[in-house]
C-alpha cells in the first residue's frame, strides 16, 4: 500500500468518527467528573428526589400523574411523607395508616405516622407508633424528641415514679442521669440513701435519650427544661434553660427566657424573674409597660402569700406607676393600711377615684377613705 493510499484511508476513518484511544480516555474521564458533580446523590425515583429536596407538592403531582410505577405500599408511604411535610396531618395519617397496615415492619413509616398523629392531637396513639418504630430498629434523636413531646402532651411528664436505693456514694445522684433502667429525678428528701426514678414511659426519659444521642441539641435542651419545669423541678429546669439559652435563637430564645422567668418566680427569686421577663419582652419586640406592671403584680401576689409587707408595697407601687388603674391603687392602699400607713392609703384611694372605678368600687373606695382618714387622725 502506497503512502498516499494510507493517508486517504486514515482520512476516511476520521471522517466517520473513529477516535484516537488517548482522546477517548480523556473524554471518558471528563464525563465521569461531570457526572460526579451533577449527580452525587442518586434517588430511587424523581418522587424520592422531590421529597429529599424539600418539594412535597411536586412529589404529590408526580404521584398523581403516575409517571413512575410504585407498589401500592410504596405509593401510600411516599404520599404520606409528602403530606406530612406539608403539615396536612389528617391526609398524612390516612396514607401512612394504610402503608403500615401493608408493611408494619417499616420503622420510618411508623415514625412518620406517629408524627402525623401528634399533629392530629392524638399523642397517646402517637406514642404507640414511636414505640413500634423503635422496636423495628429506629433509634434516633428525632424519634426520641418527638416521643417525649407526645408523652408530655399525654400528661406523662415523669411517669410512674419509683424509689431505689443509691449505693454509689462516690457519685452524686444528679437529676437527668440514666440509672435503674430509667432516669434519675434526684435524692428523696428525708429518706437518706433513696433516689426517685422516672421510667422509660415518660417525657423526661425520652428527651434525655435524644440528648444522649445528640448532645446539646437546642430543641431537645429547651424541651427538657420545659418538662422539668412543668414537673415543678424548677432548680433542674433553670440549669437546663441556661444551657439551652446558649444555643437556641429567634423565638426559641424568647421562649427560653420566659421559661427561666417562670421558674425563678416559682422559687421566689424575684429579681431574676424580673430580669428574664424583661429580656423575653425585649426579644419579642420591646419592654411593654403594661406587661411589666403585670410582672410586678405577680411578684406582689407571691409576697402577699409570704407576708413580706415592705417588699409587697414596693412592687405594688411600681406596678401602679407603670400602668395606673383603680384596681392597683386599691390593692396598694390595702397594703399600706395593713402596714398602718393610713395617710398614704388615703392618698392612693383618692387616686383610685380618678381612674374610672366601677360604681361598686367607687362606693367601696369612699368607705375606705373615711375609715383610713379616721385612723390617720392624731389621737
Amino acid at each position: 500500500m502506497s503512502l498516499a493510499t494510507f493517508a486517504i484511508i486514515l482520512s476516511l476513518l476520521l471522517s466517520i468518527g473513529v477516535e484516537d484511544p488517548t482522546s477517548a480516555r480523556s473524554k471518558a474521564d471528563s464525563n465521569k467528573t461531570d457526572s460526579n458533580k451533577a449527580g452525587a446523590v442518586r434517588y430511587p425515583s424523581p418522587v424520592h428526589r422531590a421529597l429529599a429536596q424539600g418539594d412535597p407538592r411536586l412529589a404529590l403531582q408526580m404521584l398523581d400523574a403516575r409517571t413512575t410505577h410504585f407498589s401500592p405500599v410504596e405509593r401510600r408511604s411516599l404520599a404520606g411523607h409528602a403530606y406530612l411535610a406539608l403539615a396536612d396531618f389528617p391526609a398524612a395519617r390516612k396514607e401512612l395508616t394504610s402503608a403500615v397496615r401493608m408493611r408494619p415492619n417499616a420503622p420510618n413509616d411508623q415514625f412518620a405516622l406517629g408524627r402525623a398523629l401528634l399533629g392530629c392531637n392524638a399523642p397517646t396513639l402517637a406514642t404507640m407508633r414511636f414505640e413500634l418504630a423503635y422496636w423495628h430498629g429506629l433509634d434516633t434523636a428525632d424519634l426520641h424528641h418527638d416521643w417525649a413531646v407526645a408523652l408530655r402532651d399525654a400528661g406523662q411528664l415523669l411517669g410512674k415514679i419509683t424509689s431505689r436505693t443509691w449505693k454509689n456514694e462516690a457519685v452524686s445522684p444528679d437529676p437527668g442521669k440514666f440509672a435503674f433502667r430509667g432516669i434519675l429525678l434526684g435524692a428523696i428528701p428525708r429518706r437518706p440513701g433513696k433516689v426517685a426514678v422516672s421510667p422509660p414511659n415518660s417525657a423526661v426519659f425520652h428527651v434525655h435519650r435524644a440528648l444522649a444521642l445528640e448532645p446539646n441539641r437546642p430543641e431537645s435542651l429547651l424541651l427538657s427544661a420545659e418538662v422539668w419545669a412543668e414537673a415543678r423541678r424548677h432548680k433542674t429546669a433553670i440549669s437546663v434553660y441556661e444551657s439551652a439559652a446558649k444555643r437556641v435563637t429567634g423565638p426559641d430564645l424568647d421562649r427560653c427566657h420566659r421559661g427561666l422567668a417562670a421558674s425563678h418566680l416559682a422559687l421566689g427569686q424575684f429579681d431574676a424573674y424580673l430580669s428574664h421577663a424583661r429580656e423575653a419582652m425585649r426579644l419579642a419586640g420591646g419592654v411593654d409597660a403594661a406587661e411589666l406592671a403585670r410582672c410586678h403584680d405577680r411578684v406582689a401576689q407571691a409576697l402577699a402569700d409570704r407576708g413580706e409587707m415592705p417588699k409587697l408595697i414596693r412592687h405594688l407601687t411600681l406596678a401602679a406607676e407603670l400602668k395606673p388603674n383603680s384596681d392597683r391603687f386599691i390593692a396598694l392602699a390595702n397594703a399600706l393600711s395593713q402596714a398602718n400607713r393610713f395617710a398614704d392609703a388615703v392618698s392612693y384611694l383618692e387616686s383610685a377615684l380618678d381612674h374610672h372605678p366601677t360604681d361598686t368600687q367607687r362606693n367601696l373606695i369612699q368607705q375606705r377613705i373615711r375609715r383610713a382618714t379616721y385612723l390617720a387622725a392624731p389621737r
